[in-house]
């Protein structure tokens, strides 16, 4: 969920500096090299801590925790070290669904309305031909992170978040184009309750979960409140060399698409699972003829000639149900990233050379993606790039374009304008079909702005320039400065306002929130 893709827009004239890695194939990682990269790369990258597991032949062949499960604090991360896997619970969602397929309770072809006759889109024609396979390969329409502010840290149930979907306007044509959608996926898992008469959460445990010994596994935090063994949450500033603990969010309202935390260790099974398409222990418990449908190619994200110039290897990209696919030393591989606020789980499977790898850390950064070329080329080649540290270089040098960015916009603003009403004027509650409302407040001489569903997410206004407001977000480290433009009517009376902040991760200007009082 936590969109890194600021870090990957690597230079590519860095890499055509380089030889490519040779191309003869040797099956084979040289751990102990591999376990003084991992660690030499944590480093660099500041990251507290991580854990990671890799599968061969059915077989964990490596297993190992680095760094603290808390920063500043001396517990050590290891193989069982529990961590949010947020958007990998995909994953055991799509898998979910090829079970009822199997047991004829649905069809992937199933239009959505039949299990979810009140799940409304803003396009009738949409809400009418949507599909169950639809939901699943984000083709809905809707942009990338579209609606992401209804469930974050509100107290709307997973009903009320599918009810307020009718309100997103699409901002591509239905089956046209690629738009990774948490929303979508909460509407499939709400599938599994409407054909089964079982939660989402119930049935993935007690089909998928307990069949595979995934003792370690949990649909959300109620699980972890006795297990000392969880890492922490935390925000690390590169550029001001800052880190800061951060709390778990509880994601129980959009759960079949982020809300399950899991260790490396447990997650082997779940490669073992995929890797041996459906069979455990002798005992088929998803057909292998669904699995294999999970991973066939439904939305295209084909690489652009920068990515080809990159990887020059790479021919496709794009997305199944539920998984990421793309092609890589010849090799077609599925995977999946999970990022939530504070940790980040990249999970990496090559089914024709039964191998397999999962990444679990305790902050966000594209560590896990340097990782997993890393892991890749070294096990193809022997050999491989630094990509830990290109990565590391490009993200220092992006974090510091987009400071610079914003530092010329306040500074090229005309702060001589002065707001062109009183403080007091600015106030009252401003609200949208979408969202619900916001109540800016006046507090101690200064404007609070605080997004009413949302626990969490208050922020402090500062006079910018006439109308429009600088909003700094309440311990929210990880959300950049942004702003709020106060709206005049025709009377020069304040009728609404727009709230920006450039976050990767949420349309903050999806929210058209008019003044009601």
């Amino acid at each position: 969920m936590k969109n890194i893709l600021s870090f990957l827009i690597l230079p590519c004239l860095l890499m055509l500096m380089h030889p490519g890695v040779s191309c003869q194939k040797i099956e084979e990682l040289d751990l102990d090299k591999l376990d003084k990269y991992i660690e030499e790369a944590r480093l660099a990258w500041q990251v507290p801590g991580l854990s990671v597991a890799i599968v061969k032949d059915d077989s964990v062949v490596f297993a190992r925790g680095y760094g603290s499960k808390e920063y500043g604090k001396p517990g050590k991360v290891d193989e069982n070290t529990i961590f949010s896997i947020a958007s990998i619970t995909k994953t055991f969602t799509s898998s979910a669904l090829a079970l009822l397929d199997d047991q004829d309770k649905i069809d992937w072809d199933d239009p959505v309305g039949k299990y979810l006759p009140d799940f409304v889109l803003y396009d009738p024609y949409v809400s009418k031909e949507i599909r169950i396979r639809d939901l699943l390969c984000h083709r809905s329409g809707l942009k990338t992170f579209s609606g992401d502010l209804i469930w974050y840290e509100t107290g709307y149930s997973r009903e009320e978040v599918l009810n307020r979907t009718r309100y997103l306007k699409p901002a591509h044509g239905f089956r046209y184009e690629f738009g990774y959608s948490n929303l979508a996926f909460l509407a499939a898992g709400e599938i599994v309750p409407a054909a089964t008469g079982i939660s989402w959460d119930a049935f993935v445990e007690s089909e998928i979960l307990k069949p595979l010994g995934m003792n370690r596994t949990f649909m959300n935090l109620d699980g972890l409140k006795n297990d000392e063994n969880v890492a922490s949450p935390h925000h690390v500033n590169l550029v001001d060399d800052e880190t800061y603990v951060l709390p778990y969010m509880k994601w129980d309202n959009v759960a079949p698409a982020a809300s399950m935390n899991s260790s490396a260790m447990d997650l082997t099974r779940w490669i073992r699972f995929q890797l041996e398409l459906g069979n455990w222990n002798d005992k088929q418990l998803i057909s292998s003829e669904n699995l294999w449908e999970t991973r066939e190619l439904h939305t295209s994200k084909p690489p652009d000639i920068g990515s080809s110039r990159i990887w020059p290897s790479m021919h496709f990209a794009g997305y199944g149900l539920g998984w990421e696919l793309y092609d890589y030393h010849g090799w077609k591989v599925i995977a999946h990233e999970g990022g939530s606020d504070g940790m980040l789980t990249r999970l990496v499977i090559v089914p024709e050379e039964d191998f397999g790898f999962v990444m679990l850390t305790n902050s966000i950064s594209a560590l896990t993606i340097g990782l997993e070329y890393y892991i890749l080329d070294q096990y193809y080649a022997g050999e491989s790039y630094d990509w830990c540290n290109i990565y590391l270089n490009n993200a220092m040098g992006y974090l510091e374009y987009t400071d610079n960015e914003w530092n010329e916009y306040i500074e090229s603003a005309d702060r001589s304008q002065k707001p062109s009403q009183s403080l007091r004027d600015y106030t009252g509650t401003y609200s949208c079909d979408l969202y619900g409302d916001v109540e800016v407040s006046l507090k101690r001489g200064s404007l609070v702005l605080d997004f009413v569903p949302s626990d969490r997410l208050i922020g402090d206004l500062t006079a910018f320039t006439k109308d429009t407001f600088l909003i700094d977000l309440r311990d929210m480290p990880a959300f950049p400065q942004g702003t709020v433009k106060f709206e005049l009517d025709n009377a020069g009376v304040v009728s609404g306002l727009e709230v920006y902040i450039p976050s990767p991760d949420f349309d903050f200007t999806e929210l058209e929130l008019r003044r009601v009082k």
